[in-house]
């Protein structure tokens, strides 16, 4: 099922962190495996 969300924490080190959903539900975890473009680094969005 998928779902959309924000990028709410994320550890480049470990490549992992977590989701917030848009719709109410709690924060999912989730690895950069998870990804089919894992060349491209996650960044948080600080606004």
């Amino acid at each position: 099922m998928r779902q959309k969300g924000k990028i709410k924490a994320w550890n480049d080190a470990k490549g992992c962190g977590f989701i917030q959903p848009l719709i109410d539900g709690k924060d999912i975890f989730f690895h950069i495996s998870s990804f089919s473009n894992r060349r491209r680094r996650l960044k948080l969005d600080s606004s």
